[in-house]
């Protein structure tokens, strides 16, 4: 604001709006974190580290740290941005890699599963229940004791943290669970794909026909429309984005089941996590914190440290030095991906920018001044 006088007495006020500097969302999506703590490729991960015994691993958290971080280096080595085709081989050639190395495994023990349950499809596949249940019904169902059946396939829960799944190859079990938590799915099908995968399918005792009409079996089980729309084009799509809404619903659940009317019956299967902040308790999830926020990596990844805070299934955080009004945004940003508009309102700006360096820990926040 900027006021003028003259000789004669009259004034005059010039208002200028503020632009504020830029600040970038940086980092991984929601989908690519998430992807990123798919325990049937960790597995896979830490047997490449040649590694003989899973459970003879002390330190998994540093290795897998390693691991990234060579990942990342490699990437950065490479002039060349990886195509969608690419990327489909890249994965779809994993998932082969995850089905070799757990045949070779046999039975996975639930301890050291890096996962809460484990899906018996002709391997054992460890899995977090929560991400799953949360992105489909029917699975949720299943998890919860009901048998469902379509056609071939046949979904049981024959022990506590074990479910069993007939009529399908496994790899199209990983393809789908890939689809669960990645929210894309590597197109095989595509001609481009299964040219080069053709013959790594074959070892596999598939085809690329036989493979796809699985998957599409799985998808029409597990009423996974957006899966289903994908497998009807004849090469490379991108799925209409569902994740986001899925972990939306997710958080919104938490918060309901911890309120006094519901939280003693349903705590411990809705929420592992409570964040004590100044004003309120906000109910979460470990495994997405986890893949979400370097922070809660370092804070998750100390036995040490959460040992005394466990307490009836649910680890307790006090972080009463924060509020809740950042916090919310903080919370879209991770469960939702809110990057674009995250910052466009001037109210949002002034509340935000203050915590940026607090908010740099949780997400990828960066602050552009010119």
């Amino acid at each position: 604001m900027r006021v003028c006088t003259n000789s004669t007495g009259a004034y005059a006020a010039l208002r200028i709006d503020v632009k504020p500097d830029p600040i970038a969302i940086t980092g991984n999506t929601l989908a690519e974190d998430l992807a990123g703590v798919r325990p049937f490729v960790i597995h896979h991960n830490v047997r490449s580290l040649h590694t003989d015994v899973v459970h003879e691993i002390t330190n998994l958290e540093d290795k897998l740290a390693a691991l990234t971080i060579e990942q990342e280096r490699i990437l950065m080595d490479d002039d060349d941005e990886e195509t969608p085709v690419d990327t489909s081989i890249r994965v779809f050639s994993q998932l082969l890699g995850v089905l070799t190395t757990s045949r070779s495994l046999g039975c996975i023990d639930l301890a050291y599963a890096q996962g809460d349950m484990i899906i018996s499809c002709g391997i054992d596949i460890p899995v977090h229940h929560v991400i799953l249940g949360s992105r489909c019904t029917v699975m949720q169902q299943a998890f919860h004791g009901e048998t469902v059946k379509s056609g071939a396939i046949s979904m049981s829960l024959k022990a506590r943290g074990r479910l069993e799944v007939v009529g399908c190859h496994p790899l199209a079990m990983l393809v789908v669970l890939h689809y669960l938590y990645g929210d894309n799915v590597p197109a095989f099908w595509d001609r481009r794909i299964g040219s080069v995968v053709g013959e790594q399918m074959a070892h596999a005792g598939t085809s690329v026909p036989a493979l796809k009409g699985e998957v599409e079996a799985l998808a029409r089980a597990m009423r996974l429309d957006n899966l289903l729309i994908v497998l009807a084009s004849a090469s490379q799509r991108t799925p209409s984005p569902a994740l986001w809404r899925d972990m939306a619903a997710l958080f919104a659940r938490a918060q309901a089941a911890l309120s006094p009317k519901h939280e003693s019956q349903s705590r411990t299967t809705d929420y592992d996590m409570v964040l004590e902040l100044s004003d309120k308790r906000v109910a979460c999830h470990t495994v997405v914190l986890r893949a979400r926020s370097p922070l809660f990596t370092s804070f998750l990844g100390d036995e040490e440290w959460t040992a005394r805070r466990w307490e009836d299934g649910v680890l307790n955080v006090d972080f009463k030095h924060l509020a809740w009004r950042p916090m919310e945004f903080v919370f879209k940003f991770i469960y939702e991906g809110a990057e674009a508009g995250l910052f466009d309102t001037i109210g949002t700006f002034c509340v935000l920018v203050p915590l940026v360096p607090v908010l740099t820990k949780f997400g990828r926040i960066r602050q552009h001044r010119g």
